[in-house]
């Protein structure tokens, strides 16, 4: 019983020391940017119980701040098309927000290239997610392609566009 003591924690630092050694040391720093971004989106996303209508301004306003000034977005429906602008973004954000009680999301199998020229990327991965809100649950996985670009600097998204529905 002793030795699992040991072996649990030893296993999970070593498990924590090869994700951050991967992410830290093996990516290049563009590809380790927008990765991380991404794992912001999720984590920013998701929504556990009630929320004050400031919070949820807040995070819709982070989420818009991720897109470039002039994107384009598409993710299906029953999600609005023709969202022009980062305000017209936050609103249908904080909308989806409102109505909903509990929101998570994650990002699985990504691919990533990043153009010989470093100013632009393309990303395909799977959105996983889930929405409890008053009329019940919905689970539901979707593949999206999302084309980054350098803009002032820094990394946004320029395209989200649908793919597949999987489930």
């Amino acid at each position: 019983m002793r030795n699992l003591r040991i072996l649990i924690p030893a296993v999970l630092v070593a498990g924590a020391a090869l994700y951050f050694g991967y992410f830290y040391l093996w990516l290049e720093d563009d590809e380790r940017i927008i990765h991380s971004k991404v794992n912001r989106l999720v984590e920013v996303a998701g929504k556990d119980g009630n929320e004050t209508v400031f919070v949820g301004v807040s995070r819709a306003r982070e989420i818009a701040d991720h897109f470039s000034s002039d994107f384009s977005l598409d993710l299906g429906r029953p999600f609005p098309g023709g969202v022009s602008g980062r305000d017209e973004l936050t609103a249908a954000i904080v909308q989806v927000r409102a109505n909903a009680q509990e929101l998570s999301l994650r990002a699985t199998d990504r691919q990533l290239e990043i153009a010989e020229d470093g100013e632009s990327a393309v990303m395909e991965l799977t959105g996983r997610g889930s929405l409890s809100h008053s009329g019940g649950e919905a689970r539901e996985a979707r593949r999206f392609r999302v084309e980054w670009i350098r803009e002032d600097g820094d990394w946004k998204i320029e395209t989200v566009e649908l793919l597949d529905i999987i489930n």
